[in-house]
């Protein structure tokens, strides 16, 4: 098993980094492996992480551990036995305290070992899988019984929510009679089995979208090619898909399959709404495209301990009906558009329908903007309610006390960033209005952080290199191939040099690759190797030298899906100026699963 190899391999690095002996954690992770399978691999070595991080904000060791791994003779050491040799370097043996100064490398080596295999992306155990459909459905069942929000919390939401209202209003406006934003469909699957192009000549409209959109709005131009429109009943409409994807073995992940109808407006009502948040300066707070400004608050929280990182569980399918009106109870057009574009049922995957509290599950245009936004509201009530922002009138004391209220919160998708002495009233305001924050991924004391992707512990970067996939069987299998590659050059940039050339000889057997700068269009070493050297040839079109290797590039299958007629000046229509692959070609659609590697000449940086 190569991907068993990495890991015996990250233990050798580990030992070559720290000089700590690492030989009878690889008899116990071999021994383990064989009576446990992968599932010591994927579900009980993370435990092992989970526990340094809560290890690291307790500032003593937890004593959580024992249950999965065997503790030592206490009179030689209180940690566990695995990973001994790193672990003392962050704990004192004798009395698990914190080092005043921790091992930073051994952290960072903890955490790659133990989350290695953490991600990889395969179909976990169908117990396991079944179990995450019935936990969709609990949850669900769960927000019917939802009991009334604490009037007070009540109060402060909409305190909060009035002051951003007028703005809100007036940008949501604007935004609807910009003509440069369109809508479009999805890159994915449709509960209508439409796929690529199939989707421009679906043109379906709902009834309850009359007092909503126009056809233009929808569909683009004039009346003529509506003959052969039909209104659709709200009781005649296609319901979401529920269905599970590979997310780890732990656990799959559950989202819904919109129909392509939907997926139109939806886009449409989320680029609105998006754009209003920037027109009503909310921008700062929410944002959809780039995680940086998390990720570095994240690490600033490491280094002075002044922000907290928060994570829910179910965050999307926590967010009820109830919360999205209360929450949008100033911006009543809005909220109309909102509940227009939702879909109210959902058919599982054994054929059983129901009715859908939430506001909508993963897989929804809206899902991740309106999740966001309402994190945001609930966020800075709780704050303001912490620091008494606002007089008994429902005034605040001072603009400014509103503005330093709010200035240090953060929130991308289900990763909100908070001020750490409002952590507690923002736990409570979250859990009383039907969300539940992860504990296990709640940090606010201590010198660990983690939001986005980035883990930091007192301002260094210690995020893990995760396996993905499996090992591919030769560079015919692409998507295993490139993650392998693209695993192996994050190695070395993550100081791990041997095994990433453990990595690459892997890959190397198979096909040789070259070494190339990271800006590379095709596949290639970001380290030193013994690569293919580049070929000097003449540029006909510029008239110059330039240097060139031959590598592998990707590219997806296509197949003949020509559109015609209104479909094709649809395409043109809601397609200018955009630039995604899946909406590049009005001849040709991609094929699923179609990722294919090709050899050819590239420049290497």
């Amino acid at each position: 098993m190569k991907s068993l190899e990495i890991l015996t391999s990250l233990l050798d690095e580990a030992h070559v980094l720290t000089c700590a002996s690492m030989s009878r954690d690889k008899i116990s992770i071999l021994s383990r492996y064989e009576d446990e399978g992968e599932s010591f691999l994927g579900i009980t070595l993370p435990t092992f992480a989970e526990w340094l991080e809560e290890s690291l904000s307790l500032g003593r060791i937890a004593t959580s551990i024992f249950s999965r791994f065997r503790k030592r003779p206490k009179r030689i050491s209180v940690l566990p036995c695995f990973l001994h040799g790193l672990t003392c370097r962050v704990f004192d043996a004798h009395t698990g305290l914190l080092l005043e100064h921790p091992d930073v490398v051994a952290i960072s080596l903890i955490r790659q070992i133990c989350l290695f295999y953490k991600k990889v992306f395969k179909v976990c155990d169908p117990r396991r899988d079944q179990q995450a459909q019935r936990t969709y459905k609990e949850v669900d069942d769960s927000l019917r019984r939802l009991p009334a929000f604490p009037v007070e919390k009540v109060r402060l939401l909409n305190l909060v929510t009035f002051r951003f209202a007028a703005k809100m209003n007036k940008a949501f406006a604007e935004s609807m009679d910009d003509e440069s934003i369109t809508p479009r469909h999805g890159p994915g699957a449709t509960a209508d089995k439409a796929w690529g192009n199939e989707k421009y000549r679906k043109r379906d409209f709902y009834k309850r979208w009359d007092d909503l959109f126009s056809w233009e709005q929808l569909y683009g131009f004039s009346t003529i090619h509506q003959s052969n429109r039909e209104f659709i009943e709200p009781k005649d409409e296609l319901p979401v898909r529920v269905v599970s994807v590979p997310k780890t073995m732990k656990t799959s992940r559950i989202i819904c399959v919109e129909p392509t109808a939907m997926q139109y407006a939806q886009q449409l009502t989320a680029k609105w709404f998006v754009k209003s948040l920037r027109r009503a300066g909310l921008y700062h707070h929410l944002n959809f495209h780039d995680q940086r400004p998390n990720q570095d608050a994240a690490r600033k929280g490491s280094i002075d301990g002044s922000l907290a990182t928060l994570d829910l569980s179910e965050a999307s399918d926590r967010v009820s009906c109830k919360l999205v009106s209360a929450v949008f109870r100033h911006n009543p057009i809005l909220l109309r558009y909102l509940y227009g574009c939702r879909s109210t049922r959902a058919v599982m995957q054994d054929g059983t329908l129901i009715h859908l509290r939430k506001y909508a599950s993963m897989g929804s245009a809206l899902t991740f903007p309106i999740e966001a936004y309402c994190f945001l509201m609930i966020c800075i009530a709780a704050v303001c309610d912490q620091r008494k922002v606002f007089d008994r009138r429902g005034r605040p004391k001072s603009l400014l006390a509103f503005e330093n209220a709010r200035k240090d919160i953060l929130v991308f998708g289900d990763d909100i960033i908070v001020p750490v002495d409002c952590i507690v009233k923002v736990t409570e305001y979250l859990t009383a209005f039907g969300l539940k924050v992860n504990s296990k991924k709640t940090f606010f004391s201590g010198g660990f952080r983690e939001s986005c992707g980035h883990d930091y512990f007192r301002g260094e970067l210690v995020t893990p290199v995760y396996l993905r996939r499996d090992p591919p069987r030769s560079h015919r299998d692409a998507v295993p191939f490139v993650s392998w590659v693209h695993m192996a050059n994050r190695f070395f940039r993550n100081g791990m040099p041997r095994t990433a050339h453990r990595v690459a000889d892997i890959i190397d057997k198979m096909y040789r690759l070259p070494l190339v700068h990271e800006t590379c269009a095709g596949l290639g070493w970001h380290f030193g190797r013994d690569s293919p050297t580049p070929l000097l040839r003449w540029n006909f079109q510029t008239n110059t030298s330039e240097w060139v290797v031959t590598t592998l590039v990707t590219k997806s299958s296509k197949f003949s899906d020509e559109l015609e007629g209104y479909d094709r000046l649809l395409f043109f229509h809601l397609n200018r100026g955009e630039a995604e692959d899946y909406l590049s070609d009005p001849t040709r659609s991609s094929k699923r699963s179609s990722l294919q590697l090709r050899r050819r000449k590239v420049l290497p940086w």
